[in-house]
């Protein structure tokens, strides 16, 4: 049997889900949660228990004494189980925080999902991994200096909106998108692998999604591989997806808008970057090869764009190819009010 109804105006979820609540829904019913305009938010059945912590405990990372009020309360009690972890907003103006200052892994059996209003505060020097991609809407999730990492079982969009990029038109987003981008690339066990073959066979499975909305960034949008640093390709972003609509406004002043060196096999959908007049970046897309101390020089290459859109202003060009090879343009606008629009160099 289901029940269908509407939350009264000013009630809150908290107000019918008690904080650190933990149960099963009767048999036979469902919980469904709709947006205003009647759209799916997020749906349970009677075979998956759901779990509520106090967002008063101090450290969500930490077992409490009496069990049952932290997401690690909930991890140890759940065990191998499917479940779902939700994380309420009390209703108060601002953020609900659910602060994680110890460590937190977060196994691919558990669900999280976030009202809107809720979030993990995690400080530097603390990570917290994910497993599972969570049933999160585009708003942020994400706050604190600490990491934010994907597991292996990870497969699935990572959205910049969830680390507090507005998408206004005039908000600086840059601090958010490279919050979202460093998530992806430092979770270098978030990868699928061919047995026995070479490191370009590896696949790292998070999306960079980017919701409806123009987000200005001041600074180059970091996807590929500092080989220099020692890093190698489980570090490159290879999934980046545009929601129709979503715009990368780009006041990178002569840097590249997106910038893509020694990344490989990178699957880019309706990306569209628009170059700023004034703040003028020097490339709108940079596909390079990246060296590393020695002078070797990796190449970089079978790239996959679809319906890609670059205008505005670039100082340089809209694509600079410094020998990226063997790369697909299907259904791609590239445009350029003050340069070139393609330039390539072997």
């Amino acid at each position: 049997m289901i029940n269908h109804g509407m939350i009264e105006p000013g009630r809150s979820l908290t107000s019918i889900l008690s904080s650190s609540q933990v149960g099963r829904l009767p048999a036979g019913s469902v919980l469904e949660l709709r947006n205003r305009n009647d759209q799916p938010l997020f749906r349970l059945d009677e075979s998956v228990l759901s779990f509520y912590p106090d967002p008063s405990e101090a450290d969500q990372g930490s077992a409490t004494a009496g069990g049952n009020r932290t997401v690690k309360d909930f991890i140890n009690t759940i065990g191998s189980s499917p479940a779902v972890i939700v994380l309420i907003s009390t209703g108060a103006s601002g953020y609900t925080d659910y602060a994680v200052l110890t460590d937190l892994e977060i196994p691919s059996n558990i669900l999280v999902y976030a009202h809107h209003g809720a979030r993990f505060s995690v400080p530097a020097g603390v990570t917290l991994t994910i497993n599972k991609q969570p049933k999160l809407g585009h708003y942020q999730v994400f706050s604190g200096d600490g990491d934010i990492r994907y597991g292996k079982t990870y497969n699935g969009i990572v959205n910049i909106k969830w680390f507090g990029a507005k998408g206004d038109g005039s908000t600086d987003d840059s601090l958010a998108i490279s919050k979202c981008t460093e998530s992806i690339r430092q979770s270098t066990s978030a990868i699928e692998e061919i047995s026995g073959k070479s490191e370009i066979f590896i696949k790292k499975l998070p999306i960079l999604y980017f919701p409806a909305g123009s987000y200005v960034s001041t600074d180059s949008v970091w996807c590929g591989v500092d080989r220099a640093s020692g890093e190698d390709l489980t570090y490159a972003i290879q999934n980046i997806y545009f929601e129709p609509g979503a715009i990368l406004v780009s006041k990178a002043t002569d840097k590249p808008a997106l910038d893509l060196s020694g990344a490989w096999s990178v699957n880019a959908q309706n990306v569209h970057i628009r170059g700023d007049g004034t703040s003028t970046p020097s490339i709108g897309i940079l596909l390079s090869r990246t060296g590393e101390s020695g002078g070797t020089d990796y190449s970089s290459g079978l790239h996959k764009f679809f319906n890609v859109t670059t205008d505005g202003s670039f100082s340089v060009c809209s694509v600079y190819n410094y020998a990226s090879e063997v790369n697909t343009w299907i259904g791609c606008e590239l445009h350029n009010n003050t340069g070139k629009a393609i330039f390539y160099q072997t």
